[in-house]
């Protein structure tokens, strides 16, 4: 590698993780404009499922972390909002697969 190139390659890099989490967040703001959620309906969105995953079952408490992530039923990048009436707790496994299964 030539000299100086390292440091151009760290700059590009961090300037697409900069484009990439500015092309989130803009995606963020446009689900919140659809609708949003509070602390408290999420709070209700676990006791409704027993705070345990939606899709296997498991509870949190046997959770490394001991939490659930908030999946989004219609993705965010699909145009869904970030309303309560769109929004599910699942475990990182599970949140993972439903993620993989949306790209194909």
């Amino acid at each position: 590698m030539a000299p100086g190139a390292w440091v151009n390659y760290s700059i590009e890099a961090r300037t697409l993780r900069q484009a990439r989490a500015n092309r989130r967040n803009a995606r963020m703001r446009a689900a919140r404009l659809l609708g949003t959620h509070t602390a408290e309906e999420w709070a209700e969105i676990l006791d409704r499922h027993n705070h345990a995953c939606a899709i296997c079952g498991i509870p949190a408490s046997e959770l490394i972390g001991g939490r659930l992530t908030k999946d989004h039923i219609t993705a965010i990048s699909l145009g869904g909002s970030d309303a309560a009436t769109n929004l599910r707790p699942l475990c990182r496994e599970c949140n993972t697969a439903a993620y993989q299964a949306s790209q194909r």
